[in-house]
């Protein structure tokens, strides 16, 4: 790296790369995202034709589904980089080798290798044997042409890997930690961070850091569009420098938790022209950046960018994939994915396991009364409520219309019906009154457990199925037990709060 900025150093000229049209992961992406829709259409009809939904070979639909949906979406990976990535690299090489007087390339090595391949046999045709270039008058005896020849070939050869390696993963996780692996190593970086800002664009996030004492409390800080230099970055859309940051106020040493001199960039991270975050990147020198360094960072920053939309993108459609779209729970599917687990888990190791089938009351009349707007309403509000009321280790899913679904792991009967009492006492009595006439809101709990009440996997469903239905035929706003249908346990006609 330091010939290469030796180099660059020496170079006179400057020369810029506009890239536009649309990007090739973005064909990638969108390819294997038409792929994997037509492969739902096709898989729904054929379940509603042959009837798949079922077991085939003793094997659970789910399981089959969900490998199915695996090959395809590797299916349409392999081809869609095909199609985009691997013939167009090999037509460029080709061109390539023609120019320096050779035939076409060999699939010998991977796309950038064949593509940097020919390149480097079109220069050693360009220089000949001996290594001389022809240069210009103004050039000749002085070898500036020769260094930023070299210094460009290091440059494309940098971005190639750079590119290469950041778009090997689409997991936003593995990502952040490829980047704080690689960019500090290939450009000096002391200090180094992602932020990313939020929906709303009211904060920016640090997702990931490299060189801080603390990278925990690091990670933790969020700055207002605007705050700081990162955050004037990320509001203009501009690259700021600071050649010494101790002597810039508006440099705010990460809130107290990095205290440092020397020079500080940040660049926006862009897609489509909208600044989504920013990279930070920090040299314990003062005046610690040539020009070459920064536009260098800058191109690099749009590579950055690039990746991380698209890891954005593919987290965003596995999410579409097990979330419910009004509620943002997971969805009925997921949640059969997730029972399958855990019931060969508890069976296995004889833990606890209770469901929870939960109603929300007279649901229907309020949906005819005030409309189906005002109905989604309530329905996001009770999804809301379940979610912040449970562990980590919960599961809570809607599991169609008004009825949502809870998994509580290594929980008995006991447990499971305390939990059940302060959910349902978290919506008795909720006042909505976002309609003409106020409403008051309640649920129906029904509940059942292993090894108590069911003794397979559907059992466990059918039977917090039944429970509920019995809970609404007392009365409503309670909680019932499977165990309990048919014994005094059950209340009649408790007090509740009506409209």
């Amino acid at each position: 790296m330091g010939v290469y900025m030796g180099r660059r150093k020496r170079a006179h000229k400057e020369r810029e790369v506009k890239v536009g049209g649309v990007s090739v992961v973005v064909k990638i992406s969108l390819f294997t995202a038409v792929s994997y829709l037509s492969f739902l259409l096709i898989y729904q009809v054929l379940s509603s034709v042959v009837g798949i939904n079922g077991r085939v070979f003793d094997i659970n639909g789910e399981v089959i589904f969900d490998l199915m949906s695996a090959i395809v979406i590797a299916a349409s990976l392999l081809i869609g980089s095909h199609i985009f990535i691997w013939r167009r690299v090999k037509e460029i090489a080709d061109r390539i080798s023609r120019l320096g007087g050779q035939g076409a390339v060999q699939d010998k090595d991977d796309e950038i290798g064949v593509l940097i391949a020919a390149a480097k046999r079109l220069a050693s045709k360009r220089w000949g044997q001996s290594g001389a270039i022809r240069q210009s008058p103004k050039e000749e005896g002085r070898g500036i042409a020769k260094d930023r020849i070299e210094a460009e070939k290091e440059e494309i050869s940098l971005l190639y890997e750079i590119g290469k390696y950041l778009n090997s993963t689409m997991e936003i996780k593995e990502l952040y930690d490829k980047l704080i692996e690689l960019l500090p190593a290939k450009f000096n970086l002391d200090k180094f961070a992602i932020l990313v800002a939020d929906e709303k664009k009211e904060f920016l996030s640090v997702e990931a850091a490299y060189g801080f004492t603390n990278i925990g409390r690091i990670c933790d800080l969020a700055f207002r569009m605007g705050e700081g230099v990162s955050g004037e970055a990320a509001l203009k859309g501009e690259m700021i420098y600071l050649p010494d940051a101790e002597k810039d106020s508006r440099f705010l040493h990460y809130r107290g938790e990095a205290l440092e001199k020397g020079s500080f960039i940040s660049i926006p991270l862009k897609y489509k022209g909208e600044t989504f975050g920013v990279m930070n990147c920090s040299r314990a020198a003062k005046h610690g950046f040539s020009e070459d360094d920064i536009r260098l960072l800058v191109l690099v920053a749009n590579e950055v960018a690039l990746a991380v939309q698209n890891a954005r993108l593919y987290t965003r459609m596995k999410e579409l994939s097990v979330r419910d779209e009004l509620t943002g729970l997971y969805n009925r599917r997921h949640f059969q994915h997730v029972l399958q687990m855990e019931w060969k888990r508890v069976t296995r190791f004889k833990r606890p396991l209770s469901l929870l089938m939960i109603d929300i009351d007279h649901f229907k009349e309020f949906n005819d009364t005030f409309g189906h707007r005002h109905g989604d309403k309530v329905l996001r509000h009770i999804a809301t409520t379940l979610a912040k009321n449970l562990r980590e280790v919960d599961l809570v899913a809607r599991f169609g219309g008004e009825e949502f679904v809870v998994l509580l792991p290594d929980t008995d009967k006991n447990g499971a019906i305390v939990v059940a009492e302060k959910l349902r006492r978290l919506v008795e009595g909720t006042r909505f009154d976002d309609v003409s006439n106020p409403h008051y809101l309640s649920i129906s709990i029904g509940l059942s457990n292993f090894p108590e009440d069911a003794r397979e996997m559907d059992d466990l469903i059918d039977h917090a199925d039944i429970a509920l239905y019995e809970a609404k035929d007392a009365g409503r706003n309670r909680v019932v037990v499977y165990s309990d249908i048919g014994s005094d346990e059950i209340e009649e006609n408790p007090p509740i709060i009506t409209n």
